[in-house]
């Protein structure tokens, strides 16, 4: 950084080597952003950008939940349930999905039109991001 620096600032770097100073210009080097593992970086116009990809538990979490909400809305459809349809949950889920659900059960709910969430085996079995979970749907 402090040698992209000084290149940006003066248009030369400048060091010495055996004794003798040693003057580059941008033509004279290559010059690539290094990527690091977790973050994504692009540069352009003189801008980088730098994201940071590691996920947290808390995102992790949330795709759990929008996945959730994603099947309990198709599972709505194929029951040709209303619009305003109040429906009840049914959800059979290890315990990462269930802590999940238990976090957001009033947004669940919510987005859902759920009055209730309940615990139930043998039903439909789906892939919520690599965990089987078993989710149905019924009107109230």
């Amino acid at each position: 950084n402090k040698a992209m620096n000084e290149l940006k600032t003066t248009g030369c770097l400048t060091f010495s080597f055996d004794g003798s100073e040693v003057i580059l210009t941008e033509e004279d080097l290559l010059i690539e952003a290094a990527q690091m593992e977790g973050y994504v970086s692009d540069t352009e116009y003189d801008v980088t950008v730098v994201l940071d990809t590691n996920l947290t538990p808390e995102l992790i979490d949330e795709g759990y939940v929008r996945e959730i909400i994603s099947k309990v809305q198709q599972l709505r459809k194929q029951h040709d349930f209303e619009m305003m349809d109040h429906i009840r949950i049914y959800l059979a889920a290890d315990e990462e999905i269930q802590n999940a659900v238990n976090g957001a059960k009033d947004h669940i709910m919510s987005e859902t039109l759920a009055d209730e969430i309940v615990a139930k085996e043998g039903i439909e079995v789906f892939d919520i991001n690599g965990h089987d979970t078993g989710i149905a749907v019924e009107r109230v």
